[in-house]
């Protein structure tokens, strides 16, 4: 080598731009050095030009085609070549995909119109088919997955020790963080869309679903671990949850919109609990116990949303504000312009602050059908406008708190008396998480 060395040729390089693949160009001028070196001379000034941060992101177009030999085949696939700090757009091509699981590594855009990825086993990661900590936007994906129908038919989920919460999405960033999805659709998942921190006290991520469908997730009680259940879309700690021109229908046992965001705002949504009356096809009758539960307080807003409730829920409200106590500084529901259609029995109730005066609760031009109470909460929390619909009475005093004696009492003899206040119970805790 040595020899080789003394005899390389010394050529004279004239000065000129030189890409070193860390986002910089620099003139340098390479005169009387050995051709061998100018490599590692090359390199090493990369290497100090990378590590001193200078490199700069990448925006990558990734392309998945099974048809195609040069693109990616799966999702999962493509999305396991990011590297954090670029930017990925994913562009999938029509079809059906099986167990397409993906974890993404960088923020992301998936463009997925016409394409279906079918999952039958539980994921790998006991998390999500799509898992993130990055920004995330999901375009035009239908999730489908195979039901939960008991403890020992778990289809796609996981069971009680890992938290009964498989989901389509799950977004768990510990810090600021974006999920968007429009035009997706979701069915027969534990979780539909599941979002929290490891500490669930960060309330630094933006949700946004838009034009979207959730169909018949959930699962059914587990009398071995009657506390646990699912909801269609959960938000846990967030700064902002946005659910507009959204469907819900068939949920089972939990809620079709569960959030702790610090704000959340339902527009133009229809959402089903224990019926699907009026519902699309493919909608199962579900067991939902409420439309929309805020549980935390925060800045809530309802605007011209459809909500529709059957005898086969499992709670009497359609929505409910703060009954899990308060967490934020700043707390009100504004709901305006939407129609309540309730199964008219004596505990149906369109609007439910129980414990007192979570928050000032605004209530304006909204229409109340069969909802026996339209606004359960303390008498002077309520501002009302218009109400129209069979029960024309928007303002009705907070219903006490029965003791824990009258509730082992009236449990008991709703239990042999079929519905009422224990199988219409209000499910607690949300979703517990396996991080």
């Amino acid at each position: 080598m040595g020899n080789a060395l003394a005899k390389a040729q010394t050529v004279t390089y004239p000065p000129q731009a030189r890409s070193y693949g860390c986002g910089r160009r620099r003139r340098v001028s390479h005169r009387g050095i050995p051709t061998p070196l100018i490599g590692l001379l090359l390199l090493g000034v990369a290497a100090i030009g990378c590590g001193a941060g200078h490199a700069q992101a990448s925006a990558i177009t990734l392309t998945v085609d099974p048809s195609v030999a040069a693109d990616f085949a799966t999702i999962g696939a493509a999305v396991a070549t990011e590297v954090a700090g670029n930017t990925y757009t994913v562009n999938v091509a029509p079809g059906n995909y099986t167990n397409d699981f993906a974890v993404f590594n960088a923020a992301t855009v998936v463009n997925a119109s016409g394409v279906t990825d079918s999952t039958n086993m539980p994921p790998p990661n006991d998390k999500g088919v799509f898992t993130t900590v990055n920004p995330l936007t999901v375009n035009g994906l239908t999730f489908t997955a195979t039901p939960d129908t008991g403890p020992n038919s778990l289809g796609s989920g996981i069971g009680a020790a890992l938290g009964y919460n498989s989901s389509a999405i799950r977004e768990q960033a510990n810090g600021p963080n974006t999920l968007t999805l429009n035009g997706v659709t979701i069915s027969n998942f534990q979780m539909g869309v599941l979002t929290a921190s490891n500490t669930g006290s960060t309330y630094q991520d933006v949700v946004s679903i838009s034009n979207s469908k959730f169909f018949n997730n959930g699962f059914p009680t587990d009398p071995a671990d009657p506390a646990a259940f699912g909801h269609a879309i959960y938000v846990g700690d967030a700064a902002a949850l946005d659910v507009s021109n959204t469907m819900v229908c068939g949920q089972q046992v939990g809620h079709d919109i569960k959030s702790r965001a610090a704000s959340t705002t339902v527009t133009s949504s229809s959402l089903f609990v224990g019926t699907n009356a009026g519902a699309p096809a493919g909608c199962g009758v579900g067991t939902a116990s409420i439309a929309i539960d805020i549980p935390n307080g925060g800045v809530a807003q309802v605007i011209n949303d459809q909500l529709f409730q059957g005898d086969k829920t499992q709670n009497g409200a359609l929505i409910a504000f703060g009954e899990e106590g308060l967490k934020q500084t700043t707390n009100s529901l504004a709901v305006s312009g939407t129609v309540f259609n309730g199964d008219g029995l004596s505990d149906s109730i369109g609007i439910n602050e129980r414990g007192g005066c979570a928050g000032p609760i605004t209530e304006t031009n909204d229409t109340f059908n069969n909802v026996t109470t339209p606004v359960n909460a303390s008498s002077g929390c309520v501002t009302t406008g218009t109400t129209t619909g069979t029960s024309t009475t928007a303002t009705v005093a907070a219903v006490p708190e029965p003791s824990a004696l009258a509730v082992f009492g009236s449990s008991l003899i709703l239990l042999l008396l079929g519905r009422g206040w224990l199988s219409r119970r209000e499910p607690r805790g949300g979703a517990r998480l396996r991080t």
